[in-house]
């Protein structure tokens, strides 16, 4: 996972930080703003919902192990709020948050039930009786049976192109082997480059995020659709949670 990020934290922005169909950034921004408290967002990557959030006054602290990624995000917003890197599976806080942020369906970066449990039950130690967790993660869909790679996009990138194309492949029952291959096209149409990557996901349904949440001691207050776009889970693409500690 480090080395995925590694390798693609010079054109993230572009590649999966412009895959959201929805607009997730202000979603998120409105409930901080709301709850109008210390905000630790985790896996902040090169800032995409970070730079929203310190721009509107949020009290943000920002989590990421990606050093590549940091950089970037450095690079993005040279007035920033404090980083720390550190990997979200061991915690280098002791509490006193009002909100806790994990978006962009990083929970499915973790692989097995018992690693979620306990992330989530140390998410709740961080925070302040009241305080908020919130998460969200991509709704399973039907994996191509194919088995081949499948072009995703062709974006302009500075003076050329990127290129990228995926492959999954269902490892077990829980977690799905994701291979992308990326082309870095020239203005005159040459490739300069292509990078190959892999990682392992694990989704969530919707039930199993609302059973981890309850089984760290959270109560889900509500629950959003495609970020408040849908009124139900029918044709959903994303789930969006809120636990509250007790």
């Amino acid at each position: 996972m480090d080395q995925l990020y590694e390798q693609i934290a010079d054109f993230y922005d572009v590649d999966m930080g412009g895959n959201m169909a929805f607009d997730d950034v202000t979603f998120w921004v409105d409930r901080c703003l709301a709850l109008d408290g210390r905000v630790l967002e985790l896996g902040c990557g090169t800032g995409r919902i970070s730079r929203a959030l310190w721009e509107a006054g949020v009290d943000l602290i920002c989590l990421d192990r990606s050093p590549a990624m940091l950089n970037r995000l450095i690079q993005n917003l040279p007035e920033r709020p404090p980083l720390v890197r550190a990997d979200m599976i061991d915690l280098p806080f002791r509490g006193g948050f009002d909100v806790v942020l994990c978006p962009y369906s990083l929970i499915t970066t973790v692989l097995t039930g018992s690693a979620r449990r306990k992330l989530v039950g140390d998410l709740f130690q961080l925070l302040r009786p009241g305080g908020q967790l919130l998460i969200d993660c991509f709704i399973p869909q039907p994996i191509p049976t194919d088995d081949q790679f499948h072009l995703n996009y062709d974006r302009a990138f500075g003076q050329g192109r990127l290129r990228r194309w995926t492959r999954i492949i269902p490892q077990s029952k829980q977690v799905n082997h994701v291979e992308r291959r990326y082309q870095k096209i020239a203005a005159d149409g040459s490739i300069e480059n292509t990078i190959n990557t892999r990682e392992l996901v694990a989704p969530l349904d919707p039930s199993e995020l609302d059973l981890l949440l309850h089984g760290a001691g959270f109560e889900v207050s509500a629950t959003a659709w495609d970020y408040g776009r849908k009124f139900g889970p029918k044709d959903a693409q994303f789930v969006a949670m809120t636990g509250v500690r007790g």
